[in-house]
């Protein structure tokens, strides 16, 4: 097999040669371990840290032990069933779920990746702790790990709406973060809705970025009634395309690939210059052909790589990325040089902005256990509270 000339890692490689008989037996290697398990299997490793990375992904979730994994768990414990095909509890997925620490060396530090973390929050839908990554934690993220995570995408729940509007601003402005992220299905909200026009407005004086879900979502899948999340009512890019029309200082970054929407998604993509996209959420052998062939011609500056923990394993994205055969340039552009001029992330840890987390003296709210003193006697951070 013909490989092409592209910065991967030698073990990504290797696994291009495999027999159909070892595909077979490394996919159920992959059902049966996660990231942090394999990672503990190898010895718990320790990985240089990253100056150069050769991708930097626009799209992971810190479901990390002690905090992060506590969030999203009404929806994690189907889903795990719907990915893995696995019955597992609350308890056993925490149990198995990595620590910060495990989380960066496995998934970033080891394949030279860097990464902006997201935060969420649907508690108004969902209610509780368990609806929430706090924007103060992924900040907090960025500051003990900047050479992975460079900067990070708050969360907010836009039907708590002045408070919304508040926490967003307290995100950009104090927590320096890039900007928000939207989970429309779960959050339930139709983004052109004229109720949270205040919200793009803001984002677009701020000159923040938004992120928009787009498409199916694994969010609810599998039990009768999908948890009462409608991905094909609220993450429809149809939608989208009339925020991007009525905000057209706002630039706007639809996630995953839009399946069974990808044409209307590339339509929009063509004719809004201000909407952008990031290909996480599907594994690269289920793209769209037509996204395929537009990534490598017409549309080749506006799709970022984005590999989104903790669902899929940075080794098997590598591996059928680079099946797909891009034309020559597309891969970096796709890996790195998109992302910096559209985001201005470098995949150069010296290039950070200055007013970005891991460049600033944080003042945080607290939003964990002060007895944990791992996560709050960090140098440089004070915490209110």
């Amino acid at each position: 097999m013909h490989l092409p000339q592209v910065d991967i890692p030698e073990e990504v490689r290797s696994l291009l040669q495999l027999t159909e008989e070892e595909e077979k037996a490394h996919a159920q290697e992959l059902k049966a371990l996660s990231e942090p398990d394999r990672w503990r299997k190898q010895g718990a490793r320790k990985y240089p840290k990253v100056t150069l990375a050769r991708a930097v992904s626009v799209h992971e979730h810190p479901m990390t032990r002690p905090y992060g994994a506590r969030s999203q768990m009404w929806f994690r414990v189907p889903l795990e069933k719907y990915v893995t095909g696995r019955d597992r509890t609350a308890e056993d997925i925490i149990a198995h779920d990595a620590t910060d620490d495990e989380w960066v060396e496995s998934r970033f530090r080891r394949y030279n990746v860097r990464g902006t973390p997201i935060a969420w929050d649907d508690t108004t839908q969902h209610g509780g702790e368990f609806g929430v990554t706090s924007n103060d934690y992924v900040a907090w993220l960025c500051h003990k790990y900047p050479d992975v995570f460079p900067t990070a995408w708050a969360g907010v729940d836009p039907h708590k709406e002045k408070v919304a509007l508040a926490e967003i601003e307290r995100a950009i402005k104090q927590l320096g973060l890039i900007g928000v992220k939207f989970q429309q299905a779960a959050q339930r909200f139709v983004p052109n809705d004229r109720q949270w026009y205040p919200m793009w407005d803001l984002l677009q004086e701020l000159g923040c970025p938004v992120q928009l879900h787009c498409g199916y979502t694994g969010v609810g899948g599998g039990p009768a009634g999908g948890l009462g999340v409608n991905p094909l009512h609220f993450t429809n890019p149809y939608w989208i395309d009339f925020v991007c029309a009525d905000f057209p200082r706002l630039n706007v970054v639809g996630c995953h690939p839009a399946w069974p929407f990808e044409d209307m998604a590339l339509a929009i993509c063509m004719h809004k210059g201000n909407f952008y996209r990031e290909i996480s959420g599907r594994m690269p052998r289920y793209f769209d052909p037509n996204m395929v062939h537009e990534m490598n011609t017409r549309q080749q500056n506006k799709y970022m790589f984005g590999a989104e923990s903790p669902s899929f394993q940075m080794d098997e994205i590598f591996r059928q990325h680079v099946k797909l055969n891009y034309r020559p340039n597309i891969w970096e552009k796709l890996m790195y040089k998109n992302t910096e001029a559209i985001l201005g992330i470098s995949r150069d840890a010296s290039k950070d902005r200055p007013e970005w987390p891991s460049r600033k003296n944080l003042k945080l709210k607290r939003w964990f256990n002060p007895e944990e003193e791992a996560y709050w006697r960090v140098e440089g951070v004070q915490f209110e509270g």
